[in-house]
């Protein structure tokens, strides 16, 4: 399994018998990395605290309460910055801004390095690399702690809160901003680098079918 968590879904299925190993997914750490690039510049967000939302999270009717909750409380000097499809233009407020589907990951690794923090309030994935590729840019990272994700941070550059709770998820934001970024970059990237190095994980199915090969 991609995480411990589906790991031990698994052992409560037809698979309890069986071994049941968690590989984490991996991503290219030598491509995600902290760049400097004009993105803050572009979209006029010199000066702010800038929060990045996955739009098909965010725009979920499930998750309608922590939008409002984020959109009641926003100041004039944050910005809540929404990435991706999804986006319903008529709930955007004038401190969001929705810059959409992007296909180049060059410009994403320019946005996930641009931003202060990443909210994430996903509530049904296996694992998420889109929380490790922010981290790996530097950028810290609030989640949900439901299923796999709260596995992709550590607690130090990166915190899960409690599923579906929009002021666990506001602190978590905020203990970021109290904070400051650079208090946490180096171990966002230390901490990708760490668990997520694709060479590293991938390495690790070898080395599973190697000793499947030998029994």
């Amino acid at each position: 399994g991609v995480s411990r968590w589906i790991v031990d879904e698994a052992r409560k299925t037809v698979f309890r018998e069986a071994q049941c190993v968690a590989i984490h997914n991996g991503i290219n750490v030598d491509f995600f990395h902290p760049v400097k690039n004009d993105f803050r510049k572009r979209y006029h967000l010199e000066g702010k605290y800038v929060i990045l939302a996955p739009a098909n999270k965010w725009f979920l009717d499930v998750n309608r309460e922590t939008f409002d909750y984020f959109a009641s409380r926003l100041t004039d000097d944050m910005r809540m910055v929404f990435i991706g499809n999804g986006v319903d233009e008529s709930r955007l407020t004038d401190k969001m801004i929705n810059v959409g589907f992007v296909s180049s990951r060059e410009e994403l690794r320019g946005i996930y390095s641009a931003c202060d923090v990443m909210a994430n309030c996903t509530r049904e994935e296996s694992l998420s690399l889109l929380n490790v590729e922010v981290q790996a840019c530097g950028t810290p990272v609030v989640t949900y702690s439901n299923t796999g994700v709260k596995e992709t941070v550590d607690g130090k550059c990166g915190f899960a809160v409690e599923n579906g709770n929009p002021d666990e998820m506001w602190n978590g934001v905020s203990r970021i901003r109290d904070n400051g970024k650079t208090f946490f970059s180096a171990d966002c990237v230390a901490w990708a680098k760490k668990e997520f190095d694709k060479e590293d994980n991938y390495n690790k199915y070898i080395m599973l079918y190697k000793s499947i090969n030998n029994d």
